[in-house]
């Protein structure tokens, strides 16, 4: 793909309207997707993860899989094609997916984690404008080893710091799986409430050592990388 300088502009345009049309066809069709799910007689439920039984998520993490790949292709397709037509279209086309921008945020505003500080306006606008100060940080540090090298100290404590305990119900829901793999029960046997590859990591920590109270540690580490992954990408990038 080519890099122009209007390379990037083109591309928050075109995911935007992206993910506003594949969030509007996942809640369009949510009942039946939730709907497609085996009935587990709860006596064959440990009786502690039974409440998790109330609401179930049916096929929900298959068809967000999905959307996700849906949205990288479709993404990939529109800025192919923004680039080969004419450029008296162009504008107006992203302009147009811009537009759609107001209304999504109508539609799914993005909150903080945990929404402690969207309680009020004043704090969500304050985390928003943080996160755009770290985003402007990363930008200008990005041209030198030094400033890559701070912005790896900085995001420890953004990772690594704790702002609240974990939530053991679910902890829980992905230990249970990753102990009872680790003593031999088949998959079969096994209820998963997520997908396969937090209780898989799970048990590959336990089996390294360390203590099961402990895998928020690993989740932290992930977030540390994937943050990391996603920097370089972009810098590669643009």
């Amino acid at each position: 793909m080519k890099t122009g300088p209007h390379t990037l502009t083109r591309l928050v345009a075109v995911a935007v309207a992206v993910t506003a049309i594949l969030h509007g066809i996942f809640f369009h069709f949510a009942e039946r997707i939730w709907a497609i799910r085996d009935e587990v007689p709860l006596n064959e439920i440990t009786p502690w993860a039974r409440w998790a039984m109330v609401d179930r998520d049916g096929a929900e993490p298959q068809f967000l899989l999905l959307l996700v790949l849906a949205a990288l292709v479709l993404t990939g397709c529109a800025m192919w094609a923004l680039e080969r037509v004419p450029a008296k279209w162009c504008a107006p086309v992203v302009a147009g997916c811009f537009a759609i921008g107001p209304f999504f945020l109508t539609q799914a505003l993005p909150l903080p984690p945990l929404m402690w500080p969207a309680s009020n306006l004043a704090g969500m606008l304050a985390a928003e404008a943080g996160g755009l100060a770290l985003a402007a940080l990363a930008w200008k540090c990005s041209a030198n080893r030094l400033g890559n090298v701070l912005l790896a100290f900085l995001l420890v404590p953004v990772c690594f710091l704790a702002s609240s305990l974990p939530r053991y119900d679910d902890l829980s829901t992905v230990l249970a799986p990753a102990l009872r793999l680790r003593y031999g029960f088949p998959v079969s046997q096994i209820y998963f409430q997520y997908d396969f590859l937090p209780s898989l990591l799970a048990l590959g920590w336990h089996r390294l050592g360390f203590e099961s109270a402990s895998f928020p540690l690993c989740t932290a580490m992930f977030y540390y990388l994937l943050l990391g992954g996603c920097f370089l990408a972009a810098r590669k990038m643009f």
